[in-house]
């Protein structure tokens, strides 16, 4: 009762404030609306974020309770302590959107961070798995030309995931530790999930599955793969009046394909506990597989990067330098980058790279595949096994 009360009256506290028009009825159902263009919070409010003078039109009456249990537990650990709290973006906003933001690559590298990260900056909205290319063949003529209905689609998925997904907590505090088994890529302060003043960039993270679904589903209909990925971006980039870009995040294949057989043999869980080399993987497993990765993942890739404007982006130097690495990233989108989101971005950076390849007792055949297919490449060749 005591601690219901005590709620109640931060609630009303918080209601009260000169800067908004309130009832008891507003506060609980969510009607709170700001009597200017910003709401500056007091203390003991304002400690719960450092940055609430953001532009809004509504609050979410959840943050006053998020806000409240911040206070009361001494810390602050949402990733976003603001949002806009509209469902829909209008044909005012997406009209400004100059990118459509698609990421090309492979499974287990790095790509859920990096779309987590940029989907922080203000002026960017980057959904996290949406699988928009796959939503797109099912829509109807009428929504493939409607920017606002895409562009919505993307920001309800990012809102999404920001509030109840990967993104809703922000790595090491106490309710990330109480998921042990969920990666978590909350960015705090920034702005995940919504975006300030001006959205010029709109995306969707959809790294592995989007080599998949150039491989195979485009393959069926036609026989010219490279001819099948040209014609069906530049349908996407005509019809919704934007520029493509891809983000095509590189990490050692090596690795890939170790953490994929592992998966694969229901080994991931003992090998991140045994000594190096002591993983027997089938020869033929690890042949196979070793083939299946370069055709699946690695071929559409390189389409990708011939005929559209591509961003290659390490892992590795992400995980070892991210600050430097969103600055490339920025640059390439034509997003000017603050020092804050470099900042708070980077704070939630703190994994060195893993090197599950040496978890398994490879055979010489498997290595030799992966060597040669490698070589074929440019954006694989700078990567060696022993490093």
């Amino acid at each position: 009762i005591v601690a219901a009360l005590c709620s109640l009256a931060g609630l009303v506290h918080f209601c009260r404030h000169p800067s908004l028009t309130w009832s008891a009825a507003a506060c609980l159902t969510g009607s709170l609306s700001g009597s200017g263009e910003s709401i500056q919070l007091k203390p003991p409010y304002a400690s719960c974020s450092p940055d609430l003078s953001r532009s809004t039109d509504t609050l979410d009456p959840r943050l006053l309770f998020d806000c409240h249990d911040q206070l009361i537990a001494g810390r602050s650990e949402s990733s976003v302590f603001e949002r806009k709290a509209g469902k829909h973006l209008s044909a005012g906003v997406t009209d400004k959107v100059q990118t459509l933001l698609l990421f090309v690559g492979y499974p287990r590298s790095c790509h859920s961070l990096v779309g987590s990260l940029l989907d922080a900056h203000p002026n960017m909205i980057v959904a996290h798995e949406y699988n928009l290319l796959s939503r797109w063949a099912q829509w109807t003529e009428e929504q493939r030309t409607d920017r606002n209905f895409v562009f919505n689609e993307l920001f309800r998925s990012s809102k999404d995931e920001a509030q109840a997904g990967v993104r809703r907590f922000v790595p090491g505090t106490a309710k990330a530790r109480k998921n042990p088994n969920t990666y978590f890529y909350g960015v705090p302060h920034q702005f995940q999930g919504t975006y300030h003043t001006k959205l010029s960039v709109v995306g969707d993270k959809r790294g592995g599955l989007t080599s998949i679904f150039l491989s195979k589903t485009l393959r069926k209909a036609h026989t010219d793969l490279d001819k099948a990925v040209i014609n069906h971006f530049q349908e996407m980039s005509s019809r919704l009046q934007v520029r493509l870009k891809f983000i095509h995040v590189v990490r050692n294949p090596y690795d890939i394909i170790a953490t994929m057989l592992l998966r694969k043999n229901n080994k991931r869980r003992p090998a991140e506990q045994s000594t190096i080399g002591r993983l027997m993987i089938n020869a033929k497993s690890q042949r196979v597989l070793a083939n299946r990765f370069f055709k699946l993942f690695v071929k559409p890739v390189s389409i990708v990067r011939q005929h559209f404007p591509t961003l290659d982006t390490s892992c590795e130097r992400l995980l070892t330098n991210p600050q430097q690495s969103l600055q490339h990233l920025c640059a390439f989108l034509n997003i000017e980058c603050s020092e804050s989101f470099l900042a708070d971005s980077a704070s939630i950076v703190k994994s060195a790279p893993s090197k599950t390849r040496q978890n398994i007792k490879w055979t010489d055949t498997a290595l030799g595949i992966i060597r040669e297919n490698m070589d074929r490449f440019s954006f694989l060749k700078e990567y060696v096994f022993y490093d």
